[in-house]
């Protein structure tokens, strides 16, 4: 008796379920595409901006690319002026001869058959009051060890680094009375004598970067500036909370230049090279429009809400007359950290080695400033 009722509440489930599918037909208004238009504009490089098409939601739904539009006229105004047109290059990519300054005030149209003349405009800011207030490099070099990851390894191998260490410290002056908007980041770039170059973000530890500020209090800070969550900020902030006034950032990068290799305590001789990787971290500290701010900390929302279903949908922020999109303008500092390596850093397993634990090996140091190359854009 207990097994039928137990089937008959199995069947009456999955009964239930199947009654509850249902079909149900879009009666919603299907608008004609519009034209899409997104461009960061920086002095240190001409104006561009891309033009694609917009997509209805049910058309390609799993489709992250939208059609380039390759046929449009795209006029670009500088403080109300027109200045130029710009020439399509490839794929909707348009782009012009006119490098942005200080406090200009630039408006991008667009017009293609078959859709509405768009418009967008932004504002160049003036720059952020970057200084290096320190900055200072090691060169330590480590005892024989063997890495902690080795298993399987040949035994007997033992390895010796010598690394390049490097500390910085920049503050960055607000300008008081006046709205202002930041970003900031840290990248790192290795690039081979062939010309080869990769480069990929270095994440920031908010706690570390804020340490040595006044408030004493880097989780307090990293509260009120960056909203307590990197993900939602993207590294971009306001001076709500530090206007007129001064924030140190404090940076610290490592990595070996060379590594030797023993076994059995005797020196293994290694094919020798000429060859040097250089190696290159650069911190980049922006003032950016409000436009960009704004366009960064919604799609980072949006994209923090997508498919969590007890958030509201976040709508992105659009400043495109008749159209979707961002313009937004920025003027960044960058400050470049560089070294010169052996291409060998690796040990036989292709693991990077370096010691298991610093504290475990005594090391001899060579301290000296810092070389840095500095611009600003």
């Amino acid at each position: 008796m207990k097994r039928t009722v137990i089937a008959f509440v199995f069947l009456l489930t999955a009964l239930c379920w199947i009654s509850c599918e249902k079909d149900i037909e879009f009666k919603g208004e299907i608008t004609d595409p519009f034209l899409v238009m997104n461009g960061f504009l920086s002095s240190d490089s001409a104006v561009s901006v891309h033009l694609s098409q917009s997509r209805f939601v049910l058309n390609g739904y799993y489709s992250d690319t939208l059609a380039a539009v390759e046929n449009a006229t795209v006029s670009l105004y500088v403080n109300e002026v027109l200045k130029e047109k710009l020439a399509h290059v490839s794929q909707g990519i348009y782009r012009g001869s006119y490098l942005p300054r200080p406090l200009d005030r630039i408006r991008v149209e667009a017009e293609a058959a078959g859709f509405d003349a768009i418009l967008a405009e932004t504002l160049i800011p003036k720059g952020p009051d970057v200084t290096t207030v320190d900055s200072v490099i090691t060169i330590t070099e480590s005892e024989k060890f063997t890495p902690y990851y080795a298993y399987g390894g040949e035994e007997g191998m033992e390895y010796e680094t010598t690394s390049w260490n490097a500390k910085l410290q920049l503050k960055l002056s607000d300008r008081g009375g006046e709205e202002n908007y930041y970003f900031i980041k840290v990248k790192k770039n290795t690039c081979y004598q062939d010309g080869t170059r990769y480069s990929w973000p270095v994440n920031i530890d908010y706690e570390e970067l804020l340490k040595n500020n006044p408030s004493g209090n880097a989780d307090f800070l990293e509260e009120l500036i960056f909203d307590g969550d990197s993900g939602w900020g993207d590294n971009v902030f306001n001076d709500l909370f530090i206007d007129g006034k001064s924030l140190l950032f404090d940076f610290e990068f490592s990595g070996a230049i060379e590594m030797r290799k023993y076994k059995d305590g005797k020196p293994v001789k290694e094919e020798e090279t000429d060859e040097e990787v250089t190696e290159e971290y650069q911190v980049i500290i922006a003032e950016v429009s409000k436009d960009f701010y704004r366009y960064v900390v919604s799609a980072n929302k949006a994209d923090n809400a997508d498919g969590n279903i007890l958030v509201e949908p976040v709508q992105i922020y659009n400043n495109v007359e008749n159209g979707i999109g961002i313009l937004a303008g920025y003027r960044s500092h960058t400050v470049s950290l560089r070294y010169m390596r052996k291409p060998n850093i690796y040990d036989d397993n292709g693991q990077y080695a370096y010691p298991p634990t610093a504290s475990r090996h005594s090391t001899r140091t060579n301290t000296r400033p810092a070389k840095t190359n500095m611009r600003s854009r």
